[in-house]
């Protein structure tokens, strides 16, 4: 069991008693309970989730956020099949619920969703073969959309092929260094979706994980359509002695052979919608190469880590984003 409840008297307590920026900027507050059980096969988890928005006058208008009364979910993984298969089985229902104003113009509704997956696991000491094929399916029943009970359906395979080398050379002074060249092909069929409401999907951003992610997405409500090949060149540089990774430096991008068409934007009246030119993170959809992720590791001691993400755009010669994370662990599950 997991509780995450936080409330407070007044729209402006955290101005009045926060004493920092940050803080006093907080406006939305977490009320949810989660009940997990396990099995040998099986995850099965029950959550009720709502939010309380504060509307501070001297603050910008909060949106609401839906509240999930309730989310019922059961993941189940089987692996050791026949020829190296591994399964792996997503199920979940979500009632999505709005309190907030204009509640009866806000579509809302229940929303089941359905992922099995099958992969083939095929590996060595030198290098890794996996294929993998998803059926994103997932059935809406709503209510005030676009003023009228409508109900909506969609299903989209997901196919992808993730291959990767491991090359390693001894150094001096009892240092080992590797080479991982990968390669991740991605070919999901576009589907139109516009019309299907974003209940709790958004776009990534940009970061040299997601170019090993078989959806730009997350959440299900969006299923990004996708052509593309991924590469990246990893290089680690272990201690011997220890076995410990003090640095590791990668390098990838992916090429789109064609556009994105799937968009992280919702319109119920048959009208295509754009995405917003102006989010933080924002990718042009256009065929063609993206950009560049630099990602670094250092590891100062047992302690103390460094950790760097850099997006880099190679036509314009543009940094876009770049982000620096101090890692300190003082003893065994103490972080500062």
């Amino acid at each position: 069991m997991h509780i995450d409840f936080e409330q407070v008297s007044d729209d402006y307590y955290f101005q009045d008693y926060s004493n920092n920026l940050a803080g006093s900027l907080i406006n939305q507050l977490s009320q949810q309970l989660q009940l997990t059980y396990n099995t040998s096969h099986w995850q099965y988890s029950a959550l009720v989730q709502r939010y309380q928005s504060l509307h501070a006058f001297n603050q910008a208008v909060v949106s609401g956020i839906y509240e999930r009364l309730p989310s019922l979910s059961a993941v189940g993984s089987y692996s050791n099949l026949p020829y190296n298969l591994f399964l792996k089985v997503l199920t979940q229902l979500d009632l999505f619920a709005w309190h907030g104003l204009n509640s009866t113009n806000i579509v809302q509704g229940a929303r089941y969703h359905a992922a099995p997956t099958i992969s083939m696991d095929i590996d060595d000491s030198a290098y890794f073969i996996k294929p993998e094929f998803t059926l994103h399916s997932t059935y809406y029943d709503l209510t005030h959309y676009n003023g009228q009970n409508k109900t909506l359906s969609i299903a989209v395979p997901i196919t992808s092929l993730d291959l990767g080398l491991f090359f390693e050379r001894d150094l001096r002074h009892n240092w080992r260094q590797t080479l991982e060249p990968r390669l991740y092909y991605l070919y999901v069929p576009y589907m139109k979706q516009f019309d299907i409401p974003i209940f709790d999907s958004g776009l990534f951003f940009p970061s040299f994980s997601q170019l090993f992610r078989n959806n730009r997405f997350v959440g299900v409500d969006r299923v990004g359509d996708a052509n593309q090949l991924s590469w990246s060149l990893t290089s680690r540089f272990i201690d011997d002695q220890s076995g410990a990774e003090r640095l590791r430096l990668s390098l990838g991008s992916y090429y789109k052979f064609q556009a994105q068409r799937v968009y992280g934007c919702q319109n119920f009246v048959g009208i295509m919608c754009n995405d917003d030119l102006n989010r933080i993170g924002y990718v042009s959809p256009e065929a063609g190469l993206a950009p560049l992720q630099f990602l670094g590791e250092l590891k100062l001691s047992n302690s103390m880590t460094i950790f760097s993400n850099l997006d880099y755009i190679l036509s314009s010669r543009k940094v876009t984003s770049a982000m620096m994370n101090f890692h300190y662990e003082p003893e065994q599950n103490h972080i500062i």
